[in-house]
């Protein structure tokens, strides 16, 4: 791309030219909800698609979803058998489901993305309505062709001593050099305070950070970015936004950046916000080695930066049950960077899990102050079963 990015793209082996429709839905509509390595991902699973529609139906695939819809139970059904096929586990003798659910989806995205004739270079004529009711159609088909696969564990949060635990190490502690610990202590406090990813947190560079009266740190994607020099680039996986932060947050990084080292940023032209003590882009293994570190003198287990965005995920839904905001999870999405309503339900799953229980028990309290009934006792000594 003119800005630097690379981009994977899918052609046919006799021809080498692009597919038209897959490269024009990976450039402006898919890099936008994921990283490259993801969409590469997807590609491989659309490739799938067309040699199903060359193969099986003898069908030039741009050539028919520029003209017409694919929807059509028969044809679709031919394209799952095909798939369970290439899916097949050879030695098992099952369908790898990670693998084939992740393809029908990335399936199901690019079909739907189709039905829009604006999207393949026309002007459509089709009313909304349609369009909406032909991609529910397509949602509810691929839904009941999806493999179920047993729900993961999902992380614990940090309890707020384990938090308080962590700052205090961070702080006072001389477990990490003076050179490292503001940038270590802002790292933290900004992956638990805002949800951040690891690869958000080492994209974030000097542009992100809020001027003057603004206080909302930017979340900007930036790939192949020719300033950044490591050699396994980190990346903002999906949506760009923007995010309040505290005034303790932001008097920290101000701080950051204006002291001089050892406790200040060092003194360099890397446009970077967190450098290593030599002045390089702190890279994946020395964040890991971060964490990690902390986890060991905490004495707090499987401690990772995900598990504090678990963390924030948890208390943000605590925040807005007891607040009694009924769109959060469309807040949450915003916030977390997310395109898919199933991945906040996932994160939040312990906070949903708990605010269920406490509105069962209030259920029951209420119901037996309404009801006040109780069982009689009687002598069941001779009683018979019947």
């Amino acid at each position: 791309m003119p800005s630097g990015e690379k981009l994977p793209t899918l052609v046919p082996n006799h021809t080498r030219v692009p597919f038209l429709l897959p490269d024009r839905w990976s450039r402006s509509h898919r890099r936008f909800q994921v990283a490259s390595s993801t969409l590469e991902i997807d590609l491989r699973g659309i490739g799938k698609l067309y040699t199903w529609a060359y193969k099986e139906r003898q069908l030039d695939l741009d050539q028919h979803l520029s003209t017409r819809d694919l929807y059509d139970p028969v044809i679709l059904n031919s394209l799952i058998t095909y798939m369970h096929l290439d899916c097949l586990n050879k030695k098992t003798g099952v369908v790898t489901s990670g693998t084939y659910n992740t393809y029908l989806r990335a399936i199901s995205n690019f079909l739907q993305w189709c039905l829009y004739l604006a999207h393949r270079g026309g002007k459509s004529e089709e009313r909304n309505w349609s369009l909406a009711r032909k991609r529910l159609e397509y949602d509810e088909y691929f839904m009941e062709q999806y493999i179920p696969v047993r729900q993961s564990e999902t992380w614990q949060p940090l309890t707020y001593e384990e938090t308080n635990k962590i700052r205090n190490i961070l702080n006072t502690s001389t477990v990490f050099a003076p050179e490292t610990r503001l940038r270590n202590w802002i790292m933290f406090n900004l992956a638990l305070e805002l949800g951040l990813r690891r690869g958000e947190l080492l994209k974030l560079r000097l542009d992100s950070i809020p001027r003057g009266r603004d206080k909302k740190i930017k979340i900007l994607r930036n790939p192949d970015d020719p300033h950044d020099t490591r050699a396994d680039e980190p990346n903002v996986k999906t949506m760009e936004r923007e995010i309040p932060a505290s005034k303790n947050m932001l008097q920290d990084i101000h701080n950051y950046l204006t002291l001089h080292p050892p406790a200040g940023r060092p003194s360099t032209d890397n446009p970077y916000l967190f450098l290593s003590t030599e002045g390089n882009p702190l890279s994946v293994v020395q964040t890991h080695e971060i964490i990690k570190k902390i986890g060991k003198y905490t004495d707090i287990e499987n401690l990772n930066w995900h598990r504090l965005r678990h963390t924030w995920a948890e208390r943000m839904v605590d925040f807005y049950i007891e607040n009694k905001v009924d769109n959060y999870i469309d807040q949450m999405m915003y916030l977390g960077g997310w395109f898919n309503p199933q991945s906040v339900l996932r994160y939040t799953r312990n906070a949903n899990a708990k605010a269920s229980i406490l509105w069962q028990e209030k259920r029951l309290n209420r119901q037996e102050k309404e009801a006040q009934f109780s069982f009689e006792e009687h002598d069941f000594t001779h009683s018979k079963r019947v």
